[in-house]
């Protein structure tokens, strides 16, 4: 058997490979070389084969990189493959594959801050489950469990940490900038115990709507920077459970206060919706009495013009025969100048006020983490026309009667 990259290679001839000829499975799977008589078994994300053998050889003579090409998005289905040496066959497993986990591990991996040639996008698609699952899939030695419980905890610290230096095959960590307390990795450090996997599965566990992962990971990197590498033990997952309920108890403290000042922001925004379109009815008002009076001043005085209301009825003639004086027509032009004035100065309120909006819901949604949807409930984002139809249609209206007047009057 030799290895090839991430992909192992075999004799034609031999036992194993005559299975992998003659099985079921995919063809795709593997290639035949028939001159060099050899069968090579590509690295799949659904198959484990020689996995532990790959992780001994890589862990003695290799770096870090090898095992990122080997295990990234080892695991993207539910239905995987394993090898069983001793019964020379394929079994098939049913895993619970959580695609959430997998995308939540992905995005924090990116966000620290790792110093490496190697590109950071690939070690964030290696999970630490994927060891856990070895350690499942196989009878161990005590040899082999060291080596796999040492990639499933060092996975699981470049996860928790904020800061990761990697150089060849050491690993330095500072869990906070802020704490500046650094500490080295190599192939030599013994995990005793799943120390660091265990905080792992706890964050995503714990991780809910009421507290975020980066709180969860706050809460991680502030109790495990004040301690010395050698004194963290599992016991810190007890210490990490009473962090979170104090947190849990004030962040739903906090939560709910927010929702109170909610409540508040919306009853303001309601306010000033409505002193808006009240101003605005003012504003019309006035103007119709303003326009109404400088008409009735300017017809009273003009000659022969009988302004009785009951001849203006009864004359049905009157409007066919009446023509706009020309200082009435500047008189609506001044109007129509002042409603569109009106428009633009109720459109700019409602922008105004849609801009408020943004700046609020922003606030609930980054800093208090509240959901979009319920932002919404309480918040309705102020719109141009959405319950505003009269106003708009009293503005028309009354510059439609304006227009008229002054082009055909």
């Amino acid at each position: 058997m030799k290895w090839r990259n991430t992909s192992v290679s075999l004799e034609q001839n031999s036992d194993i490979a005559s299975y992998i000829i003659n099985s079921k499975i995919d063809k795709s799977y593997f290639v035949q070389d028939d001159e060099n008589n050899e069968l090579t078994v590509k690295n799949k994300t659904n198959i484990f084969f020689y996995e532990i053998d790959y992780l001994k050889m890589v862990h003695k003579d290799r770096f870090f990189t090898d095992i990122v090409e080997k295990f990234q998005d080892k695991i993207t289905q539910c239905n995987i493959k394993i090898f069983d040496e001793e019964k020379i066959t394929f079994r098939d497993e049913l895993i619970s594959f959580n695609e959430n986990e997998k995308v939540l591990c992905s995005e924090i991996i990116l966000s620290n801050s790792i110093t490496t040639s190697l590109d950071k996008e690939k070690i964030s698609k290696v999970s630490p489950n994927i060891f856990e699952m070895l350690e499942q899939f196989y009878e161990l030695t005590p040899g082999d469990k060291r080596i796999v419980r040492y990639y499933k905890n060092l996975f699981s610290l470049i996860f928790l940490c904020e800061s990761t230096n990697i150089s060849g095959s050491e690993f330095t960590f500072e869990f906070s900038k802020k704490e500046q307390t650094q500490f080295k990795i190599t192939k030599g450090t013994n995990f005793n115990e799943d120390i660091y996997f265990s905080i792992y599965k706890w964050i995503i566990k714990k991780c809910d709507k009421i507290v975020k992962i980066e709180n969860l990971l706050k809460i991680v990197r502030e109790l495990l920077s004040r301690k010395k590498f050698e004194d963290i033990s599992i016991e810190v997952i007890e210490q990490l459970e009473t962090a979170y309920n104090q947190a849990v108890s004030a962040d739903i403290d906090k939560y709910f206060l927010s929702q109170e000042k909610l409540k508040d922001e919306f009853t303001a925004l309601t306010k000033l919706e409505f002193e808006d379109k009240r101003k605005l009815q003012y504003e019309i008002l006035g103007l119709l009495v303003a326009l109404s009076s400088g008409i009735y001043a300017i017809i009273s005085k003009i000659e022969n013009i009988d302004i009785n209301l009951k001849n203006v009825f009864e004359n049905k003639s009157f409007f066919n025969n009446f023509s706009v004086p020309f200082s009435i027509k500047i008189l609506l032009f001044s109007s129509l100048i002042t409603i569109f004035y009106f428009d633009f100065v109720f459109f700019h309120d409602i922008r105004m006020r849609k801009k408020l909006y943004e700046k609020i819901k922003k606030i609930y949604l980054d800093k208090l983490n509240f959901s979009n949807k319920e932002i919404e409930y309480y918040l309705e984002k102020p719109k141009i026309f959405k319950g505003n139809v009269f106003e708009w249609i009293i503005l028309g209206l009354f510059s439609i009667v304006l227009i008229y007047f002054i082009v055909l009057g």
